[in-house]
């Protein structure tokens, strides 16, 4: 027996107010099939503190990305040795892992 998936490449918004409605259009999709779903990509999110070299966290957004991997049941696929993906490449250094 054949089983379908859906695979979508995602890269989520750097502005709060478009990631709103990048989560709603990512859970109105996930809505329209039962089919097994595979996200890759950058959602410019975390949901967890240790994703983050410091303590600056935007707590609102963090919870929201959370409720939508609840609801979507997504979970990451965690790399190995690797910390953080990313960095603001700054003098006071900001470094986050993006699920």
């Amino acid at each position: 027996m054949v089983e379908w998936w859906r695979i979508m490449v995602v890269y989520g918004p750097c502005q709060d107010a478009r990631r709103v409605q990048f989560l709603e259009e990512l859970l109105a999709y996930r809505g329209s099939s039962p089919r097994p779903w595979l996200l890759y990509g950058n959602f410019n999110m975390i949901y967890r503190a240790l994703d983050k070299s410091n303590y600056i966290l935007d707590w609102c957004c963090m919870r929201r990305f959370r409720t939508f991997l609840e609801k979507t049941r997504l979970q990451e696929i965690e790399m190995r040795d690797i910390l953080f993906s990313w960095s603001n490449d700054r003098e006071n250094l900001t470094l986050k892992h993006f699920g």
